[in-house]
């Protein structure tokens, strides 16, 4: 059984939506787990540092989104860089912006609602 078979085989839940491939490239991003736990953490910066991935600010966040697991309908605005979620009655803006390249590219959460 290859690890990729293995992967497969053994996720579940919100992981079992998401390509192995993404799995595993974003458990080496210093980014939550999952909506669950982007929320629970509140207000808290992340970044994504990989030289495999190179792309604006926009790019950086569709990439923090879609690693994250984030549903479109929990999206409530989608400016590109900054993005406002809805989780319940609890509401959260992300902002991207550069870390200094490409490849280096950080978010912070700000809580609007509690």
């Amino acid at each position: 059984m290859t690890t990729e078979t293995q992967n497969q085989e053994t996720t579940t839940g919100q992981d079992a939506q998401r390509p192995v491939e993404l799995i595993v490239m974003c458990d080496y991003y210093d980014i939550p787990e999952s909506v669950k736990e982007l929320f629970a953490n509140g207000e808290s910066s992340y970044s994504i540092t990989d030289p495999y991935q190179s792309g604006d600010n926009i790019f950086a966040m569709n990439l923090f989104l879609e690693c994250v697991g984030v549903p479109d309908e929990m999206i409530v605005i989608d400016d590109g860089t900054q993005v406002t979620l809805k989780n319940g009655d609890k509401r959260i803006v992300i902002d991207s912006g550069g870390l200094g390249d490409f490849h280096l590219h950080g978010f912070d959460v700000t809580v609007l609602d509690t």
